[in-house]
This record gives structure tokens, sequence and C-alpha cells, in this order.
């Protein structure tokens, strides 16, 4: 799937003879579809891992052989290699393909950046999932909720175009 969408990047933003103005639009979605790739990704990856581990947490928990903290902390360390190995692949693949910058260190930020995002998601998913037993409608509420996120994060307009009431989402 990584490789697929990253293909798929590439041919949307790959920067042969752009002007400036393109390719600064190029630059901005393909940040945007990079991270909300990775973002919807890890939300349903989560979502699907829990909702199939939840009877076994709750047998687990009413036996009383760990407590919640416990069982979340240690899924959180141990899924921690793999949420971080798609993000990488994926960043990877199409950073210079479709040459968002070329220098070591910026590359190594969007690495932790992407990884960042990769595990922030998850733990969004994991939160949803944790709310709501039914994994299709956690399914179903995750863009619901995830866009208007995004509608006032200062993705689509400027932050200072963003009423005073939305500015803690």
């Amino acid at each position: 799937q990584s490789i697929f969408f990253a293909v798929i990047t590439i041919i949307l933003y790959e920067q042969k003879g752009a002007t400036f103005q393109t390719y600064d639009q190029n630059l901005k979605g393909a940040v945007f579809f990079i991270a909300m790739t990775i973002a919807f990704g890890s939300i349903f990856g989560s979502v699907n891992a829990f909702n199939s581990e939840r009877p076994v947490f709750i047998r687990e928990r009413l036996s009383n052989t760990y407590d919640t903290t416990s069982y979340f902390v240690g899924r959180t360390i141990a899924t921690l290699p793999g949420i971080f190995v798609i993000p990488i692949l994926f960043l990877s693949i199409c950073y210079f393909a479709i040459n968002i910058n070329n220098s070591a260190g910026i590359f190594f930020f969007s690495m932790l950046t992407a990884c960042l995002i990769a595990w922030m998601s998850g733990a969004y998913g994991l939160l949803l999932s944790a709310l709501i037993a039914d994994a299709v409608v956690v399914m179903a509420l995750v863009p619901v909720l995830i866009v208007p996120l995004l509608l006032v994060a200062g993705f689509f307009s400027p932050l200072s175009n963003v009423h005073d009431f939305f500015r803690p989402f």
C-alpha cells in the first residue's frame, strides 16, 4: 500500500519544468497528500488492530492480569517499530522523486515528522476504537471527525481566518 501511494504521489507531484508558482503549489499539495496518507493509514490500522484485540483485553482486564495503563503502554512500545516502518518507506520512496528538498537535515526532519504523524494518528484511532466497540462505526466516523479538524488547522485557510472558538482544535 505504501509503495502504491508513493507511486501515485510521484506521478501527481513530479516537478518537471515547473514555474515557481506551480512548484510551490505542487509542493504544498504533495506535503499535504503525504501527511494525510500517513495519518489515515495509521488511524485505520490502529482501529482494526484494537477491535480484534478488544475481547482479549476485556477478559485479561476483568481477571486482573494487568491494568489498563500497562496494557496500553506495552502495546504502544511493541507497535512503535511497525508504526514507523510505513511512513519511513513511503517518504523514502517519494521524497527525492518529487524534489521536496535535497538536504539531509530536512529529509531526516521530514522523517521524524512523518513518524510522529503516524504515531499520533494511531493513538487517535486507538482512542476512537476504545470509545466505540463497532469497527464499522469507527471507520465511518474517522473522516467525519478528521475533516473538520483539517478545516480549522490552517491547511485550507490561514490560521488568522479561523474563528477563535476553533483555535484549541
